[in-house]
């Protein structure tokens, strides 16, 4: 009984865990704290050299899927508002101005502006010139659509893990995969989707956002340089990676182990005179 009660309080602590690294995710997708960013131009053009103050800067944050940012053309700073809109194969942050009364939700306008990007950068790519896509801030799809897939998988089996792990407290499992394997698989499971979702979004920003986060015309034509560096809401998700690693540990420090929970049930039916003709 001692021994039991010993597994179940490591049980009721994992419980606590994978709702703390569920609740991180969900933290994590619903904020844009992911990236921040803040930048100034390349050149002195357009801006007046003789202020000792930046006359003409740039800074923000962004998250998965919407952001805001500021500019200062040295006409004093404009906001301006930010969302990920894809299409042939790529995917980009859509930028319009708030002081100008444009809005986010004309998605054949960004959807236009990111066509009409693309296009621009595949025929200098074809041309043989030396130029890179987040030059001007697009992104790959599928790349993308993976990142988001890997940490809602994270997510769901965060979920399936809470669940089997109450089931495994107050019931008893009489089949293998809801027992102690079931409980070290979807920790298991959970961990991996989120490892890969959390290397693909770093290897992402080392390769794209660390380099530039701004529109092309920003980027190209005014010529603003970011520097930028990872925000909270992407600690969030390794936090939540973390917390899978945790369970795992406290699993194998319960004395919970991998064993066919049905050979058991069986014994105790035997010792009890059931026995099934």
């Amino acid at each position: 009984m001692a021994g039991d009660s010993h597994k179940k309080t490591f049980l009721i602590l994992t419980v606590f865990i994978s709702i703390i690294a569920v609740g991180l995710t969900v933290v994590a997708f619903s904020t844009d704290n992911w990236v921040k960013f803040t930048g100034s131009k390349h050149n002195d053009t357009g801006c007046d050299k003789n202020k000792s103050d930046d006359s003409c800067t740039t800074n923000g944050r962004f998250g998965l899927f919407r952001g805001d940012n500021e500019i200062n053309y040295n006409f004093g700073p404009r906001d301006r508002k930010s969302k990920v809109i894809c299409t042939d194969g790529w995917c980009s942050y859509y930028t319009v101005r708030i002081d100008l009364g444009e809005t986010l939700d004309n998605t054949e306008a960004g959807t236009a502006y990111i066509k009409n990007i693309s296009s621009i950068y595949t025929k200098a790519k074809d041309k043989g010139e030396n130029v890179h896509d987040w030059e001007y801030g697009l992104f790959g799809f599928g790349y993308w659509v993976t990142i988001l897939v890997m940490l809602s998988l994270g997510i769901v089996w965060g979920l399936v893990t809470i669940s089997f792990t109450v089931f495994n407290i107050f019931g008893k499992p009489i089949e293998t995969i809801t027992g102690p394997l079931g409980l070290y698989l979807w920790n298991l499971l959970g961990l991996i989707f989120m490892l890969i979702g959390v290397i693909l979004f770093a290897v992402l920003f080392q390769t794209n956002f660390a380099k530039n986060v701004l529109p092309q015309n920003d980027y190209g034509y005014h010529t603003f340089r970011t520097d930028s560096s990872l925000d909270y809401s992407f600690y969030f998700t390794v936090g939540s990676l973390v917390g899978f690693l945790l369970n795992l540990l406290l699993l194998m420090f319960s004395g919970y182990s991998v064993r066919c929970a049905c050979t058991q049930e069986a014994n105790k039916a035997i010792d009890n005179g059931i026995i099934l003709y």
